[in-house]
């Protein structure tokens, strides 16, 4: 079965082999910004190819796995020699699976290196997290499952990738801004001399400040004193001179060129605001992983199982 689970999905793999080469290639050249040719043109490719990777060779190997079997009939062959229809989806599945995560996983060794190398940013960050450490491969491994749950619900290959990509690029954009911020206990800081609105969060100047710069902001703006986040239905300002009413103070709307510590505390002391910063430290990186690498690994095995469940219950 191993071998013919090869030749179902040479095709394939042999695609993501190469995609996989030429984001090695692309990442080992630019590494050093200073010496590359093109850098910010080939890391703009590189980060496209390291962000769909994972996705487009799970979909493809698990989409055909069920789809293109049921479409051509081919899988009928093996259904008639005593095979279980679990068996054969496991036998199908696993050598795809094994190998597709130990090459996701080099890549993403790899791109952990290139992150920093290349000045990509905090690796907590979101674009250098989802390319890193241990979730693009929870990414590969739910990708597989769903193309083979959307192949053994539909039997046309195409429609089957199509609703597998929809569905894993939504649960993405939905963990990373909704679930992944919460994985971990948000950390808050209040600086005593805020950074400034018009010059721009420059927090290595702010005392406790580089911890902000080295993680991943979250929110931050001015707030109510004794809170770290806005009022019910107020949002995060970034200034106090905006003409807003906090709690019946209208702070004045400041114009020309006066900027400075002192500005912001004639607006914000009377008003009781207090500039807070809510964010992930770096430390937090690997409870983050870990934390969204389960989820994404706990909807692979429902949707195999799921996968699993609907060919069983298939008529052919």
């Amino acid at each position: 079965m191993t071998w013919v689970s090869w030749r179902l999905h040479r095709t394939q793999l042999l695609i993501a082999g190469l995609f996989t080469i030429a984001a090695v290639i692309a990442m080992a050249t630019t590494g050093d910004p200073a010496r590359s040719l093109g850098v910010h043109d080939v890391q703009a490719l590189t980060w496209g190819v390291l962000f769909a990777l994972p996705i487009v060779a799970g979909v493809s190997i698990g989409a055909s796995a069920t789809a293109r079997e049921r479409e051509r009939f081919t899988n009928r062959l093996a259904w008639t020699q005593g095979v279980s229809r679990t068996r054969w989806l496991r036998s199908t599945l696993a050598p795809a699976a094994v190998a597709g995560s130990v090459a996701v996983l080099l890549v993403s060794a790899i791109a952990t290196w290139w992150v920093t190398a290349a000045g990509n940013g905090p690796r907590i960050s979101p674009n250098p997290f989802d390319v890193s450490g241990i979730v693009p491969v929870a990414y590969f491994l739910v990708s597989l499952g769903v193309g083979a749950a959307a192949g053994a619900f539909i039997r046309n290959e195409g429609l089957a990738r199509a609703f597998a990509f929809v569905a894993i690029i939504a649960a993405r954009i939905v963990v990373r801004t909704s679930v992944r911020p919460h994985l971990a206990p948000i950390v808050h800081l209040a600086p005593a001399s805020p950074p400034l609105s018009d010059l721009g969060p420059i927090w290595p100047t702010v005392p406790g400040g580089s911890a902000v710069a080295h993680g991943w902001l979250l929110n931050q703006g001015w707030v109510p004193v004794g809170r770290t986040t806005p009022l019910p239905g107020h949002r995060w300002y970034s200034s106090p001179f905006l003409n807003i009413d906090f709690r019946g103070f209208r702070c004045p709307v400041v114009t020309g060129s006066e900027t400075g510590y002192s500005v912001h505390s004639d607006c914000a002391n009377p008003a009781h605001l207090h500039y807070v910063a809510n964010y992930q430290p770096l430390n937090h990186y690997w409870l983050l992983q870990l934390g969204e690498a389960g989820i994404f690994l706990a909807g692979a095995i429902v949707a195999i199982g799921l996968a699993a469940v609907l060919l069983r219950r298939s008529g052919e």
